[in-house]
């Protein structure tokens, strides 16, 4: 009775490998199947309102966790069209939808938002994204926000493991340092991610709490 978009990406496939005692989760997966254990899995075309529509009447689940996207930075900034509608427009709708049928909604945002002149940003401040990812999430926010007053917005930095199919920043970094290569880095980007498993954790507490 709770449906993860993006079961496939890295936040998502922790959501429902970890999971809730709370909930029995349906997975939702763009590209990549999955086959993960006591994980239903569907297919949905979050850019028809129909089809989001029918998919979530099947299934009534109580809750919907967004955590699909295009997260390519560089990419993003090749096709901004793209990111615009993957990021800014489908979380509008699968907003609206969860509106319409009365489902709790938690879009999953980005630190990305801000020009980093200030830091630990207030979640009142507005938005000076710097690239056209952070541009197109703040989009999405504004869609959300303007479609379902009642979701949550979780924007978050985090850390994890990655599939084989997808080896996450933190992979790249242990996999070097334990081979004796060298890796070259920015030395003045500040950020606070947080362990995918704890960002799991406050996502669901926040939730029990009836914070959206």
């Amino acid at each position: 009775n709770a449906l993860v978009t993006g079961g496939s990406g890295l936040l998502g496939l922790n959501i429902l490998l970890q999971g809730s005692p709370l909930y029995t989760f349906l997975g939702l997966s763009h590209k990549r199947q999955l086959s993960l254990p006591s994980v239903q899995l569907t297919e949905i075309d979050l850019g028809s309102l129909q089809s989001i529509e029918e998919v979530l009447k099947i299934n009534t689940p109580k809750l919907v966790i967004h955590t699909a996207g295009m997260t390519d930075v560089d990419g993003c900034s090749r096709d901004p069209n793209a990111a615009n509608f993957i990021n800014g427009i489908l979380p509008g709708n699968l907003a609206k939808v969860c509106c319409d049928l009365g489902i709790k909604f938690v879009h999953i945002s980005t630190d990305h938002l801000f020009d980093g002149k200030g830091s630990f940003v207030s979640e009142e401040a507005s938005p000076k994204p710097l690239n056209a990812y952070g541009y197109s999430k703040a989009l999405g926010e504004d869609a959300v926000l303007h479609n379902n007053k009642e979701a949550l917005i979780v924007r978050c930095n985090f850390f994890t493991w990655g599939p084989s199919y997808r080896l996450s920043f933190s992979d790249f970094i242990y996999n070097n340092l334990a081979n004796g290569q060298p890796i070259t880095l920015a030395d003045d980007v500040y950020y606070t991610p947080a362990l995918a498993q704890n960002l799991i954790d406050a996502i669901f507490a926040l939730l029990s709490k009836d914070a959206l």
